[in-house]
């Protein structure tokens, strides 16, 4: 018998763009673009990113105080706080898209601001500040992580019943597995 890691399983491989199965249990994970999945949250910030950049070309920056500038990036960054709790496809799109625009502004107004104290002594307090908030961000979104392959009746991907006809169709699989392998997952 031989054991397999997951890491080793060609089959096991993610559609490009989706780094998340594209069964049935992760369709809120997903956005379909004609027949081919794309990550929701990563399709949504960088759509975000890409309108923050466009709105920051055809508007120019905005004078504010620094105080406003911190306020008002606090404001858009709280459906993003939130966005654990409501698991709503419509709202993952929207707090993803809004965290998107929200650093594309953070950086690119924060170039035009008059800070109380020298321009580089600014700049790294924005990427420190930008750091903090990622950490975070990043340790209360995984206090509420939602993996669909955690309860699945069907197992926990790659091996899950799902993929398993992929896994085994997949040519490179005779090298690991050999003709007569007995496997065990």
């Amino acid at each position: 018998m031989i054991q397999i890691k997951p890491q080793e399983l060609q089959g096991g491989q993610f559609l490009w763009g989706a780094h998340h199965p594209h069964c049935e249990r992760h369709k809120h994970h997903l956005i379909w673009i004609k027949r081919h999945p794309l990550c929701l949250g990563c399709t949504s910030l960088f759509s975000g990113l890409a309108i923050g950049v466009i709105l920051f070309s055809l508007l120019g920056p905005i004078l504010l105080s620094l105080t406003t500038w911190v306020f008002g990036h606090l404001v858009l960054l709280t459906p993003t706080f939130v966005q654990p709790f409501i698991q709503k496809k419509i709202f993952k799109i929207f707090s993803r898209g809004l965290l998107g625009v929200c650093i594309a502004s953070y950086f690119l107004t924060g170039l035009y601001l008059n800070p109380p104290v020298d321009w580089w002594v600014f700049w790294l307090a924005q990427f420190a500040a930008f750091a903090c908030g990622y950490i975070f961000l990043s340790k209360w979104r995984n206090r509420k992580l939602d993996n669909p392959c955690i309860n699945c009746p069907h197992g926990h991907y790659p091996v899950c019943e799902w993929n398993l006809p992929r896994l085994l169709e997949h040519p490179e699989q005779a090298k690991i597995f050999g003709e007569r392998s007995e496997v065990v997952y």
